[in-house]
């Protein structure tokens, strides 16, 4: 990869500088956590102590989430590499690029695991059944770059929760907190957790 300029450098500074809100990557603490969350692996799934893997995100959720200002998910880490695959000038994660992957404006999570506190159910969330999963759909997360995904018999029945905003909306300041609410609010008030095999936890919807 090409290295930044002076000017990219300076520019990705002050843009952070400028950044009055919580950053999303202050919730967990890391974007490698992020990255895992997203996708649906990482502590949530993989860990072996529910409450320390938690912790971070329970304590925020408890203190400091319902008045706080949450930025959408940005990362210095990803800056140079959407850069030169042609993704922008941003640092969105996978499968959540605004600039250039958001066709619908519609964002969503679709969790596969309940078992960590309740069940899909206890808290009025109704499941939905998965047919197949165009694998070439989400390259960043299941890293194969053509195939399907089938689950035959309604083998996966996912908890899916999401949001959808207007294009000429220009108020776009609430979208940060609009996906910690479908994302990890559900994960640590209510145990949901994993994704449908093959494609991302978390990321921007084609479908309707």
């Amino acid at each position: 990869m090409t290295p930044l300029t002076t000017v990219d450098r300076q520019a990705e500074v002050e843009a952070l500088c400028d950044f009055t809100d919580t950053q999303f990557v202050e919730i967990q603490g890391t974007y490698q956590q992020d990255r895992t969350y997203f996708a649906g692996g990482g502590k949530f799934v993989d860990g072996e102590d529910w409450d320390i893997d938690a912790g971070n995100t329970k304590r925020f959720e408890d203190n400091l989430s319902d008045n706080t200002m949450i930025g959408f998910p940005e990362y210095a880490a990803r800056y140079l590499y959407n850069k030169e695959t042609g993704r922008g000038l941003n640092g969105y994660p996978a499968n959540m690029n605004l600039e250039t992957s958001c066709e619908l404006n519609t964002i969503m999570c679709c969790f596969t695991d309940d078992t960590a506190m309740s069940t899909f159910g206890d808290n009025g969330d109704a499941v939905t059944d998965v047919c197949r999963h165009d694998l070439a759909d989400s390259p960043q997360s299941n890293h194969i770059n053509k195939g399907w995904a089938v689950f035959p018999n309604s083998q996966t029945k996912p908890y899916c929760t999401g949001f959808t905003w207007k294009e000429e909306d220009e108020d776009t300041a609430l979208l940060g907190n609009m996906i910690y609410d479908i994302s990890l609010r559900q994960t640590v008030t209510k145990g949901y957790r994993a994704n449908v095999p093959g494609a991302p936890m978390c990321g921007v919807s084609y479908f309707i």
